[in-house]
């Protein structure tokens, strides 16, 4: 097989495998009270992050004027919390982009990895252009 058929098929299996786990986990699929708990859980979390952002940043106000090197390193962890509380699910079921990415990359290390590496560096983006194009179109 040539490079280019190569690639194009692994960016369709996985294109297809994200299409397929999308469908079952929207409303009435065998895997919604899964992504429903999971958007649950995020929605709930972003109402503690904003009551821990809004502390934090009162805090960072207080000592704005005390020393300036406490500022960036503060800021820093705020916005790594926020990350980590909040889009820890969009790889998993919310994201069709993310799970492209993610489930391809899984794909490739555990079935693919005799292959060469260009298969994944090429399929990746191939394949969630063609998840976002056919979502477009399917709905």
């Amino acid at each position: 097989m040539t490079i280019l058929s190569e690639t194009l098929f692994f960016s369709v299996l996985v294109s297809l495998f994200t299409q397929g786990l999308s469908a079952a986990a929207n409303n009435g699929g065998i895997l919604y009270p899964i992504k429903a708990w999971m958007e649950n859980i995020s929605r709930s979390k972003k109402l503690d992050n904003r009551k821990i952002e809004i502390s934090g940043y009162k805090e960072i106000r207080r000592r704005q004027y005390q020393s300036s090197e406490w500022i960036n390193p503060a800021l820093q962890k705020l916005e790594l919390l926020h990350l980590y509380r909040n889009l820890w699910h969009k790889p998993l079921l919310t994201c069709m982009v993310c799970m492209s990415s993610f489930y391809g990359t899984l794909i490739y290390w555990i079935v693919y990895n005799q292959y060469p590496l260009y298969i994944w560096i090429l399929g990746i983006p191939i394949s969630s252009a063609i998840t976002v194009l056919t979502h477009k179109l399917r709905t």
